[in-house]
């Protein structure tokens, strides 16, 4: 139904209600599941039968209303109270309707399926009238049952059924077999089945494998989800069994991810456990993208029924709220993604009521199911998400009924909690622990870095104490542990020999040459490498200015990441045409591969937003793959992914120019460690406090040195030492001293960028200029990227102007101020960063007469600039 959002659960019962026979005619529709998300509708009868059908209900149902209402009346009675009523007296207002004389066939059947209908949605309850509509059962137990014990022997019947249906599966995959050897294998295989006692036939065809033919899976599927792990621990853990709860303990590089997909394969294809019971948990958009693909891989279309969702896309489906609809009434504000898992929160809590629903029955509806619960990187979590979390689990509000409890499975490390100051704290892993008596795993093998890498970050975070793997260290994998301990760059460069380097430099200068340099001379090592290899990692964005400003000026392409200033990304011109795009189309249906190919004509000129866009949609496409998605799924994977973009911040392509938070979750082959910024035990903090805070700062080192595959270069300033140099020493870390390169300009130790968003920018400047004014054509040719200059004006106006010399834009107070601040003369460039969309609706009605057309552009800008003391880059 056009504009109109509810969950797939509600969604089923009321087509459920219009599916079944209709009041004297044909069942209008019949409804299948497509995936958890997707129910496909077919209409079996023509449009205008299916609305008098509709129109014969609510008139049959209005009549049942009137009949209880009538009676309620009579009792003198408000509110909820049982009524006593008879078919008979309902038949009779039926016979007095004339114009439905003729139009319901028989009247006891139109009844039957009016009250039907109201009970199933709670606009009535039938109690112990709806007795009269179901068939009764009697059980009743003989005498010597009463009171007896159940042993196992009464059971095995049960067992031995269930059995011969799992022995089902590998019965038919071996005649499979017999018949691609020959017509004749084949025949003799049936001929057994049927002639063979059952242990013979077992014996004959499948020899002393149990274990296999007890799985409820083929050969093959059990050796790709659990034998190709070939490794016990994760096996273990992949095949526990399904009741228990786990908490998994996992070091970097060491498969967290894989053994969350591989549980979440074994769940479906060996445990048999149904897909729409089953609830992944991950951090972000990109680990949920690159699940749902790997699982895809491992069971095929089970894993489309399977919910993974990240916490904030859980909590939209467990409020039914649209992120389309979220952002657009958000309008140029960001989203409080907070207050969105705080309305799930209450309504999991019963304290947000629906008209109709019981507490309890609405928590069942709200989690469709859940059985099976699979968090990954569940050290990153924070109070709210744990509560949501242990909502899922009890399900029923906290009780201590286990009956009623889901399995949960946490995957997490507590050396890699990095986000306290959001919130986040590594005691949700051990109450997680406490809370639900889960079995503790280790996942300490390291399948990403070198050794030498491995044994230098355990050095570094061996000096925490407040630590859950104190006796388990992180240790390269089984498969490589006979491989040289620098890896393939052991040979490669003879320099370092694998090695990690630890590069001491005077200053700010000095550091981003060697970052260079080090950048030149890897590439000149192996110039396969891509930009995308490479990551400098900074403590704060000030550190990262220097070096960013150092690798553009000597053409290296970046990527980077962006404290603020980034306006809604759904109304960047290229995603506003790809959205406005897909709101239009006249198909139901669309082919995101298709929409790729198409993705210039439709956003315009290439840029590193048509870039990201076809990101985007190359994951939805891996997701889906070929088979063509909802326009509506579209649209608001887009909006999801874009929100969280918004939140990560990173824009561009080439090296990542980024600070260690941004850089979570992601791994580069070749990876340099920015000095600076890195805190001590600060004195700005209590006593108390100041252990804890130095061992974070520890921990976020430590996910900066984990980021490396191949190379790890760590850099130590005399002006601004790395409090963790000593902590370094060891045989893994070769030391080196670096003066200033010579030719290198003291300039880009002064440089910082800042984004003038919309909030520096006079928004409706475009706005209140007519169709036909140049300001129009000229941002119309405007691309991120381009070059612009700011001019005041004598009434103190600061212009934006193009090449052309045509004012495009103009700066608001706000902007104006941060400007003046920093003075024009310290502006080095500034360029376009993005054009945004604006329409009219988007004003407040006070300003809208001032606008003279029903849409306009703006540009979102980025500049260079000296560093100002005093004034925050």
């Amino acid at each position: 139904i056009e504009g109109v959002k509810i969950a797939r659960d509600s969604a089923q019962r009321l087509l459920a209600g219009w599916s079944r026979q209709a009041l004297g005619g044909h069942a209008p529709i019949t409804v299948a599941s497509i995936g958890r998300n997707r129910l496909r509708v077919r209409f079996q009868v023509a449009w205008d039968e299916f609305q008098e059908q509709l129109d014969l209900r609510a008139r049959v149902g209005q009549i049942v209303l009137d009949v209880l209402l009538a009676h309620a009346d009579s009792q003198g009675s408000t509110g909820e109270l049982l009524v006593r009523f008879s078919l008979e007296e309902i038949r009779r207002a039926l016979d007095g309707q004339l114009d439905l004389a003729g139009r319901i066939g028989d009247p006891f059947n139109a009844m039957e399926k009016a009250l039907l209908f109201l009970d199933e949605h709670h606009v009535i309850a039938l109690q112990k009238g709806l007795a009269i509509f179901r068939q009764a059962m009697t059980i009743r137990l003989r005498d010597e049952a009463k009171g007896r014990r159940y042993s196992g022997r009464d059971y095995r019947p049960l067992e031995d059924h269930y059995e011969q249906r799992v022995f089902q599966i590998h019965a038919m995959e071996r005649y499979v077999e017999e018949a691609r050897n020959g017509l004749d294998g084949s025949r003799r295989y049936v001929q057994s089945y049927f002639a063979m006692p059952d242990s013979g036939f077992r014996r004959h065809y499948f020899g002393n494998d149990r274990d296999m033919v007890e799985r409820a899976t083929s050969r093959e599927s059990y050796a790709e989800i659990v034998e190709n792990l070939r490794n016990d621990t994760q096996e273990a853990i992949v095949t526990a069994p399904a009741e228990g709860n786990l908490l998994v303990l996992a070091g970097p590089g060491s498969g967290k991810t894989r053994v969350v997909v591989h549980r979440c394969a074994w769940l479906l294809r060996v445990a048999r456990i149904r897909p729409d019971r089953v609830l992944v948990i991950c951090f972000n958009r990109s680990a949920m993208h690159e699940l749902r693909v790997r699982l895809r891989n491992l069971v095929g279309d089970l894993a489309r029924s399977v919910a993974v969702h990240t916490y904030h896309s859980l909590a939209l489906r467990l409020t039914e709220r649209s992120m389309m609809a979220r952002a657009e009434a958000a309008g140029d504000e960001p989203i409080d993604f907070d207050s969105i898992i705080d309305e799930a929160n209450r309504l999991l809590r019963g304290e947000e009521s629906v008209v109709g629903v019981e507490p309890d029955e609405l928590r069942d509806r709200l989690l469709s199911g859940f059985e099976y619960v699979l968090v990954d990187e569940y050290q990153d979590i924070d109070a709210r998400q744990y509560e949501m979390i242990t909502h899922i689990a009890w399900r029923t509000g906290g009780d201590e009924d286990s009956d009623r409890r889901a399995t949960i499975l946490a995957v997490g490390d507590d050396d890699q909690s990095i986000y306290e100051w959001l919130g986040a704290n590594v005691r949700f892993l051990r109450q997680f622990e406490e809370e639900f008596s889960a079995e503790r795993h280790y996942l300490v093998e390291n399948y990403r870095s070198t050794r030498h890498i491995i044994d230098a970050s355990n050095a570094l975070i061996g000096h925490n104490r407040d630590r859950m793997k104190v006796d388990h260290p992180i240790r390269v994998n089984a498969a490589r542990a006979n491989d040289s301990p620098g890896g393939e760059w052991e040979a490669v460069d003879t320099f370092a020999r694998g090695h990690v380097s630890l590069l001491d430099v005077e200053d700010e200068v000095a550091q981003a040459s060697a970052v260079l340099a080090e950048i030149e001379r890897l590439r000149r090592l192996d110039p396969s490498p891509d930009w995308h290899d490479f990551a400098i990692l900074g403590r704060t964005h000030e550190e990262l200015a220097t070096v960013r400003a150092l690798l553009e000026r000597h053409g290296v392409p970046v990527r980077r990441a962006l404290r603020h200033g980034l306006p809604p990304l759904s109304r960047i011109r290229e995603f506003d045409r790809l959205i406005t795009h897909l709101k239009t189309s006249t198909s139901v249906e669309i082919s995101v591969r298709d929409l790729r190919q198409r993705l210039s004509t439709i956003c315009g000129a290439a840029s590193l937003w048509t870039a990201m866009a076809d990101r985007m949609l190359a994951g939805i496409e891996a997701e889906l793959g070929a088979e063509p998605c909802p326009v509506a799924d579209a649209i608001e994977a887009l909006h999801r992914g874009l929100l969280d973009h918004r939140r990560s911040q990173i824009i561009g392509d080439g090296v990542l120019v980024g600070t260690v938070h941004a850089s979570k979750g992601l791994e580069f082959a070749h990876v340099a460690v920015l000095a600076g910024g890195w805190k001590g035990r600060s004195a700005d903090y209590a006593p108390e406090a100041r252990n804890r805070f130095y061992e974070e700062e520890r921990r976020l080192y430590y996910v900066a040195m984990t980021r490396a595959r191949k190379t790890l270069t760590l850099i130590n300033r005399r002006d601004d030492p790395l409090p963790y140099a000593r902590e370094l020493e060891g045989w893994s870390l070769r030391r080196r001293k670096l003066g200033v390169a010579e030719g290198e300009s003291e300039e880009d130790a002064e440089s910082s960028y800042s984004v003038f968003g919309m909030k520096d920018l006079y928004i409706d400047f475009a706005g209140g200029k007519p169709s036909d004014h140049r300001i129009h054509r000229s941002l119309d040719g405007l691309q991120a990227g381009d070059p612009v200059t700011l001019e005041p004006d004598e009434a103190g106006h600061v212009f934006v102007r193009d090449r052309a010399g045509t004012s495009v834009a103009r700066l608001s107070k706000t902007g104006a101020g941060r400007l003046e601040q920093r003075q024009l003369r310290q502006i080095e460039e500034v360029r376009v960063l993005g054009v945004v969309s604006r329409r009219l609706e988007d004003c407040k009605p006070e300003y809208q007469s001032r606008i003279a057309v029903p849409a306009w552009e703006l540009p979102i800008l980025e500049m260079r600039h000296r560093r100002v003391p005093g004034v925050p880059g």
